[in-house]
Formats: structure tokens, sequence, C-alpha cells
């Protein structure tokens, strides 16, 4: 799939782009492309949705390319929901220009493994990246994130905020780094994944990292592995409420900070849909 927005070009409506797998006996692995070009000053918000069918055992590879012009702006939503019984992996490459901005929300929920690479290349002066993304494991899923932001220019700003939450005997892995290069003095980049583990069965590995070869450099970065609070869930339950209830509850709140920050209404009730709870 190829998209091509004008320079100046504002799209009022989303583009929805949606890849099946169907595995089978015959051909069980499929590779596919999108290639996504924002020209100077344009606008676009495009969706991508990873979905399977069958019961067969089967393999999908994605690789989504992104290069944004000067003054363009992209919000990108990616949704992973393959059946447990495939394997995912998907690679989206940025390249941004001067004073572009890239807005990116990702929600890694399906296949017995799935991946989600970024490589974020900052080019132009005074760019910004705002990645953000939600894993939720169940069952035996391993869930990957692997995360590169590179600062090649001045005055660039970057956000990774990333969430997991693990139930079952599922794993979270976030692999996330910021490298800034020589000479990208006025770098702001910031890095965090919160994780929440439901299960004593569900573990996490997070490795925030930074990589810094210029002055003049505002940098943080931090990861947190907890449970849910028992101090909270007293406190709800004590209001006459159950503990199924209660434990949804505070998953929501923990969930919906990721969720909320889609500004595609039909993807956000799909995905509350989609995690099981209500969206306020």
């Amino acid at each position: 799939v190829v998209i091509e927005v004008a320079a100046g070009a504002a799209l009022d409506e989303p583009i929805h782009v949606i890849d099946v797998t169907v595995p089978g006996a015959a051909i069980n692995t499929s590779c596919s492309n999108v290639v996504i070009h924002v020209g100077a000053g344009g606008s676009a918000t495009v969706v991508e949705s990873r979905i399977g069918v069958g019961g067969a055992f089967g393999g999908s590879s994605v690789h989504t390319s992104v290069v944004l012009a000067e003054d363009a702006r992209l919000e990108h939503v990616l949704v992973q929901d393959l059946p447990a019984e495939q394997i995912h992996l998907a690679r989206v490459t940025v390249r941004q220009g001067a004073n572009s901005t890239l807005h990116t929300r990702s929600f890694n929920v399906g296949a017995s493994y799935g991946r989600l690479a970024y490589d974020v290349d900052l080019v132009g002066a005074g760019a910004v990246a705002d990645l953000s993304g939600l894993f939720f494991g169940v069952g035996e899923q391993i869930l990957d994130q692997q995360i590169t932001v590179v600062h090649d220019a001045q005055d660039c700003t970057s956000r990774q905020t990333f969430r997991g939450v693990l139930d079952g005997a599922s794993t979270g892995v976030f692999n996330g780094g910021i490298d800034v290069c020589p000479g990208a003095d006025g770098t702001d980049a910031e890095q965090s994944n919160d994780n929440l583990l439901l299960s004593n069965r569900a573990e996490v590995n997070t490795q925030p990292r930074l990589e810094i070869l210029a002055d003049e450099v505002a940098c943080k970065h931090g990861a947190t592995v907890g449970q849910l609070d028992d101090t909270a869930l007293y406190y709800l339950r004590s209001r006459g409420i159950n503990a199924d209830e209660a434990r949804r509850l505070l998953i929501n709140g923990f969930a919906d900070t990721i969720v909320d920050d889609v500004s595609v209404e039909a993807v956000r009730d799909w995905i509350t849909h989609r995690l099981g709870h209500d969206h306020d």
C-alpha cells in the first residue's frame, strides 16, 4: 500500500489499512509493505490494523516506511491483534524533516509472539516524535517492543511512553533507545515504561537506554514494574464494589492513559472493547 499526501494537503478523515493474514496448508507466511509519504506542510491520520483468521499456525511480517517532509504532520495508529496461533513481526521506519511532527500509538495485543519495532530518525531541526504504546498479554503470549529514536539534528524533541499489562504466564519486552548524535544540541528526550503484572507467573523485561554524544541536552528515562495496589483495591471494596469490578477499574485506569490519547473515536472504542472494559 502506498499513501502519498501532497504538500499542503490536510486530510479530514483517517485512512484505514487492514492487513488480514490467512495461513493455510500450502502457504502459511505473508510479507507486506506500507509506504506513507507526507509532503511539506501536509497532515494525515493513518490507522493500520493487523488481524487474522483461522486456527492454523502461521506468520506475518509487515514493514511500514514513513517519510515526513518539512512541517508535515502524521498521526499513526497501529493495532496488532492476530490469533494466538500466529506469529507477527512488524517494523516501522520513520525519517522526519525539519519541524515535522509524528504521533504514533501502538496496541500490541495479539499473536503468540508479537514484535513491534520502531526506528525513528530525526534528521531535520525542530522535529518532534511522540511514541506511545500499550501491550496487553495473556496466556503464554510474548509481546516485544523494540524502539529506537535517533536525534540527528538540533532542537528536536522525542517522547516514548509505553505501558504493559501482563496476566497468566505472558511475557512483555520493552527495549527502548534514545541516541543523541554529535551536534544534536538542544535535544529534549524522555522515555518511560510502566508495567502492571496481574499474575505471579507473568514477567517483563524492560531496558530503557540512552546514548548521548552531544552537549546542551535534556534527556531522562525510567521504568517501573508493579502489581495492583492493595490499598486502592481495599478502598474500592469498602465502597461496595466487588473484587472483579474493582480490579477491572484499576486496570482500566492504567491502560486508558494510552487509549485516551488516540484521536480516532472508532479506534478508541474498538480497543476498549477488545481489552474487555467500557470506555468513559
